[in-house]
């Protein structure tokens, strides 16, 4: 509804997201610690590059503008 989108990852099973949800709707998650860095579509080789030496909880995010 409001074109979101949760990409999973290859390390944990598909029913973890909805975990996470959970967590996060009531407010037991507390996600001001993840550092989310946003980069347009354009500017993709960086995005890619912040991805790649992302460590800790850091997050790359790319958007089409």
């Amino acid at each position: 509804m409001n074109n979101l989108e949760i990409i999973g990852h290859f390390m944990y099973p598909p029913n973890v997201f909805m975990k996470l949800v959970a967590l996060i709707r009531p407010g037991l998650l507390d996600l001001r610690a993840i550092q989310m860095q946003r980069f347009s579509l354009a500017d993709l080789p960086a995005a890619m590059d912040a991805a790649e030496t992302a460590g800790g909880l850091s997050c790359t995010i790319v958007t089409p503008s």
